[in-house]
């Protein structure tokens, strides 16, 4: 309690005390910089406000860690500018993702529900280690922006089979101006997973784990709406429902990594 009798707010992420800030999970800076080049609202997905609500120190943490750090690259992919991102950049992007998404997915959920306690976790793992979560994945894809989406086959998902899913804990395929950007975390058979999309990587550039090259910017394929979203289709088919994620001894696997 608080001297004036008031209760004082607890910090959903922390669970320290308050007071509580906004804390912008669509950042302000990605937003102002849509809103600023992209004028066509029917092509460009509009990031919204979005918020979640925690103390002080924890929202300079996440700025400090992840956002003032990656800001300059992320509006360089929204741009689909050509450039290379060395290791260290293809971290700080990665994190960033890994950040945001996470936050996402507690910003639109309570803590009785499914998965909020793990997001909430493997945020305070990153905001310590500073790098994403164990077995998780990022990637990034060009997106076409405009063009026909009605030659693409129906049953076509851009190198994401229906048949080759990965259990998994979370995901986010999020589409800004010509960027897409795809986190996974919690794979059943992570490094197996790796290793099958690297093979299959002709529109995605995978970021994390991070290569121990510099990878060039934009790929030479890019994606369309209608790619993207049966992409998240298929990852809605394969979600997981269950409190600890699945043990990976538990499973057989083909060649290519995937459970029988």
């Amino acid at each position: 309690m608080s001297t004036s009798g008031s209760p004082v707010a607890t910090c959903p992420l922390c669970l320290g005390p308050g007071p509580l800030t906004d804390e912008d999970v669509t950042p302000t800076w990605m937003r102002k910089h849509i809103i600023a080049n992209y004028i066509q609202p029917d092509v460009i997905q509009m990031p919204p406000r979005h918020k979640y609500r925690i103390c002080r120190k924890c929202n300079g943490v996440l700025g400090a860690a992840f956002e003032n750090s990656a800001s300059g690259l992320i509006k360089r992919l929204i741009d689909a500018e050509s450039f290379s991102l060395d290791p260290r950049e293809q971290l700080l992007v990665g994190r960033w993702i890994a950040k945001t998404v996470l936050l996402t997915c507690l910003a639109d959920s309570k803590p009785e529900n499914w998965g909020y306690e793990i997001a909430r976790k493997k945020v305070l793992e990153m905001m310590a280690s500073g790098v994403p979560p164990v077995n998780t994945s990022v990637r990034l894809a060009r997106m076409e922006m405009g063009g026909d989406d009605r030659v693409i086959p129906d049953n076509y998902t851009g190198n994401l089979l229906p048949a080759k899913m990965p259990d998994y804990a979370f995901f986010g395929i999020n589409v800004v101006g010509n960027l897409c950007f795809e986190l996974v975390t919690g794979i059943v058979g992570f490094e197996r997973y790796v290793r099958w999309i690297d093979r299959r990587t002709l529109r995605f550039i995978r970021i994390w784990p991070t290569r121990n090259e510099e990878i060039n910017w934009p790929p030479p394929k890019t994606l369309h709406m209608k790619q993207v979203d049966q992409m998240r289709q298929e990852f809605m088919k394969a979600r997981i429902n269950v409190g600890e994620l699945a043990d990976p001894r538990r499973r057989t696997w083909d060649s290519d990594g995937y459970r029988h």
